[in-house]
């Protein structure tokens, strides 16, 4: 899914930009930057980060901001 595209993004792209991905975009509208948002998938557990790759899976861009919209970040 789209968030799961964007963590290995994150991770295996040298000088990755969030705001060259639609939801790195929107996580930067939320104040969420890459340091933050790598932090937080570095806090998550297996279990929680597979629940919301779940969460996102197949679904579009726009399906899953709201859900995005709600995660503590």
């Amino acid at each position: 899914g789209p968030l799961e595209g964007l963590v290995e993004r994150a991770i295996h792209e040298p000088g990755f930009n969030m705001a060259t991905n639609p939801i790195g975009e929107h996580l930067e509208t939320l104040g969420v930057s890459l340091e933050r948002f790598k932090d937080w998938k570095n806090r998550k557990s297996i279990t929680d980060l597979g629940a919301m790759f779940d969460a996102t899976e197949e679904k579009n861009t726009d399906e899953i901001l709201p859900i995005l919209d709600g995660v503590s970040w």
